[in-house]
């Protein structure tokens, strides 16, 4: 097959080497910034990526929901704060099954 190249390895460019993959492509991928140091510590920012249950369509498809699933945190709503320091939980959810998945990508830099 074909050789592939993928410039950007966040989450939408290593989705899409592992699907060029399975499907037979040989895939490169070309990433700006290092994502560890030397001796595996984490360079840079954290990002925390929420995705509505949906969006792990993609993810299931290349086999790869339960493994990501399984490090992600669950997030029933957004806390609101309000000015005489009340804490209110704003629901994502119409029930308290319902959430958004928080996933945490290290070394990401958010400059």
């Amino acid at each position: 097959m074909d050789d592939v190249v993928i410039v950007g390895g966040g989450p939408v460019g290593s989705l899409l080497r592992s699907t060029l993959a399975r499907r037979g492509h040989d895939v490169d991928v070309y990433e700006r910034r290092p994502r560890h140091a030397p001796g595996g510590h984490a360079v840079g920012r954290s990002i925390n990526l929420a995705s509505p249950p949906g969006a792990c369509t993609p993810l299931h498809e290349v086999s790869l929901d339960d493994d990501v699933l399984g490090e992600a945190v669950p997030m029933p709503g957004r806390m609101t704060h309000a000015l005489d320091g009340k804490l209110a939980l704003l629901p994502y959810g119409r029930s308290e099954r319902e959430h958004i998945n928080s996933m945490v990508a290290l070394g990401a830099d958010s400059s």
